[in-house]
């Protein structure tokens, strides 16, 4: 509400300017060096946490959950019977 009067005083001259200066160019400059240093370090802070994260919380649960699937697989499948030893072309039983 408060910006439109002063855009239709100024124009929009003051975002998009049709030169560009020494200080706005610096300016521009600093603040994507620093926008940059901030996201590239707060997503290397994030993988840090998520790492950890994943250490000490998947790590326990992959076992604790791999340990009850083999148990129910164990109960819900029979044992395989054993296979045949393996004949030859005459149908005699190869000794291995």
């Amino acid at each position: 509400e408060a910006v439109l009067p002063f855009v239709k005083e100024k124009g929009l001259s003051w975002i998009l300017p049709l030169h560009e200066t020494v200080e706005t160019f610096l300016a521009g400059v600093i603040f994507a060096v620093a926008s940059n240093f901030i996201l590239i370090g707060s997503t290397k802070l994030v993988t840090v946490v998520a790492t950890y994260g994943d250490v000490l919380f998947g790590f326990p649960f992959r076992l604790v959950g791999g340990a009850g699937w083999r148990a129910l697989e164990e109960k819900a499948l029979p044992p395989a019977e054993p296979t045949p030893p393996p004949a030859d072309a005459m149908g005699r039983f190869l000794k291995l």
